[in-house]
């Protein structure tokens, strides 16, 4: 079922920390899961949405730790998506 694998994908891409939302939303189309079904999975999850600057130079991340900080190395989440994707292809 679709839903059930959009949970364990995007349980597996914010395991390591926070992802800018806009990351996980591209790589959840690349994955094939609708932004529909995105977004109830993030809201089944609990997933939290931090915010980070103002105006057009604002970002988005999601996480589902409580330490929600965009701090952590960006690079190491990115690269659990491209870890996840090639092993569950």
């Amino acid at each position: 079922e679709e839903r059930k694998r959009a949970e364990a994908w995007l349980s597996e891409v914010l395991a390591a920390g926070p992802v800018p939302a806009n990351a996980v939303a591209g790589r959840a189309t690349e994955a094939h899961i609708s932004k529909s079904t995105l977004r109830r999975v993030k809201d089944l999850l609990e997933v939290r949405v931090t915010r980070r600057g103002y105006g057009k130079n604002s970002e988005s991340w999601w996480s589902i730790d409580v330490q929600s900080s965009p701090d952590l190395n960006i690079l190491d989440n990115l690269d659990n998506l491209d870890t996840y994707e090639r092993e569950s292809s």
